[in-house]
């Protein structure tokens, strides 16, 4: 089978949660058998739009698109110069499924273009975007929204964090809606990992039932079926509790919270937290650094899968304080398989597959992950927590084959599906806006000349400016009065 994955970025350039579970399910398809072509996105940008071909190895091909400086539209992500890439590269490889798992850095017609091409396409939903332009519904960085996605729910938040022109930021708005409902309903398949996801799908988004009858519950598989990292419990009455934070090193990750809460503990001498992940924003690091009070913080920095287990061999506790509400979170899978007790906020998945392995603490709630980081100090607790039963972890293969049959019962791309050409419509609305750009402009222009003719003594000029500016031609008026006697009183 041919299999062409879509991700909004690809290692090495960058690594997150989706990107992970897009390379390690290419790597494992490989395996199996399949070919894979990888169509990714990225954070840089060129003065023209491009495309890049990569190697990677175990992987077919890797084409990473990157966008023009000129783009601007974080609200409707639709790009046509990404869409010309996709399309060429999918007419060439000519897959038998695509796999889409985001649309951010990419464009919000690809499911669309398969459609056209007879490409069946399966889209994986990591996060919220599908209903938050924001991504995660995080309008404050602190507490998650939990509003129904519309015009008046999301325009408030979006000129705030999105300031445009309030016409543009309106109809970017409606397209961004258009196009998730587009590309959901032409999708062959929408593959979510958790009940809490799908609810908090049917609550915020406004899907039809059509869409939800595509849903199939599967559980992310992203750690290696050779990874265990586990260890004997080890006691440590006096010594050092290393706390143990890895993956996309962030605030929405609760960091500042989990280093807030360390400082705040009874115990904070005791406390080293292992920070294990790339963390670019040099602020946050100093913030970090600066609320650490007695606790001690080692930030080890980018690592590779691989070594992890090496890297958290040393924790006694894995402490994931996101304030996002998590879909499924890798993290909490490697630390389960690493035999580790946990502490995880009560946003998301995470709260629900611990089980009896950890403490679950509100999130963004200081105080309350300093006591639960308390009580973890204890080694009685801290072993009795070691030993509890947790959720279910998936393994890669495990996984990549439930995926595999997932693309294996697709039915064929209906030739007589109606798809909506969006794009059209975005074209139709920027026709009017230059039109509209052009009138104000030769507007400016007129008045501009009927200023500098008023302004040289035109009486036309000054009525017809009147009309247009009364309150200006009165202070032009008053200006050539003023002048008139000055050059009297000379």
């Amino acid at each position: 089978m041919k299999i062409l994955t879509v991700v909004h970025n690809f290692p090495p350039a960058f690594t997150g949660g989706t990107e992970r579970v897009a390379e390690l399910l290419a790597l494992e398809m490989t395996k199996r058998g399949h070919e894979v072509h990888v169509f990714c996105g990225g954070f840089d940008r060129e003065p023209e739009a491009r495309v890049i071909e990569e190697e990677r190895d175990g992987i077919a091909a890797v084409t990473r698109f990157l966008r023009s400086t000129v783009y601007r539209s974080p609200i409707d992500t639709h790009d046509p110069d990404c869409e010309s890439a996709f399309e060429s590269v999918l007419r060439t490889f000519r897959p038998d499924v695509m796999h889409l798992h985001h649309w951010e850095h990419l464009s919000t017609g690809l499911v669309a273009i398969a459609a056209r091409n007879g490409v069946p396409a399966v889209v994986t939903l990591h996060d919220y975007a599908t209903t938050c332009a924001l991504l995660f519904r995080l309008p404050n960085n602190d507490d998650f929204c939990d509003k129904e996605e519309s015009a008046e729910n999301c325009l408030p938040c979006l000129r705030q964090h999105r300031p445009e022109e309030e016409s543009e930021l309106v109809h970017a708005l409606d397209m961004r809606f258009r196009s998730m409902m587009s590309e959901l309903s032409l999708s062959a398949a929408i593959l979510i990992s958790g009940h809490r996801q799908l609810e908090n799908m049917a609550r915020f988004g406004r899907f039809p039932r059509s869409v939800f009858e595509k849903v199939k519950l599967l559980p992310l598989g992203v750690v290696p079926p050779g990874f265990l990292a586990k260890r004997e419990f080890v006691a440590k009455p006096e010594g050092v509790i290393t706390v143990g934070h890895w993956g996309n090193l962030s605030r929405v990750k609760g960091l500042e919270v989990l280093v807030q809460a360390a400082a705040r503990s009874r115990h904070a001498r005791r406390l080293k937290l292992k920070l294990i992940g790339e963390l670019k924003d040099t602020q946050l690091q100093a913030n970090l650094h600066e609320a650490a009070g007695a606790a001690r913080i080692e930030i080890l920095g980018r690592y590779e899968a691989a070594t992890l287990p090496q890297l958290i061999s040393d924790v006694d506790v894995a402490v994931f304080p996101s304030l996002c509400e998590e879909t499924h979170s890798i993290v909490l899978d490697e630390a389960l398989l690493s035999g580790l007790p946990v502490i995880v906020s009560d946003r998301g998945a995470m709260a629900s597959r611990v089980g009896d392995r950890g403490i679950v603490v509100p999130a963004n709630n200081v105080a309350a992950l300093s006591r639960a980081l308390d009580k973890m100090v204890d080694d009685k607790t801290r072993g009795a927590y070691a030993k509890g039963a947790c959720g279910e972890v998936v393994n890669t293969a495990e996984y990549a084959a439930m995926v595999e049959e997932v693309y294996s019962g697709l039915s064929p791309v209906d030739p007589n599906a109606p798809i909506l050409d969006l794009g059209r419509v975005r074209h139709s609305y920027r026709n009017r806006r230059f039109v509209e750009v052009g009138q104000f402009a030769l507007a400016l222009a007129a008045q501009r000349r009927n200023i500098d003719g008023a302004l040289s003594g035109d009486v036309v000029a000054l009525e017809e400016l009147r009309q247009d500016n009364a309150d200006l031609a009165t202070r032009i008026e008053q200006f050539l009065k003023t002048t008139r006697e000055d050059h009297h009183d000379d």
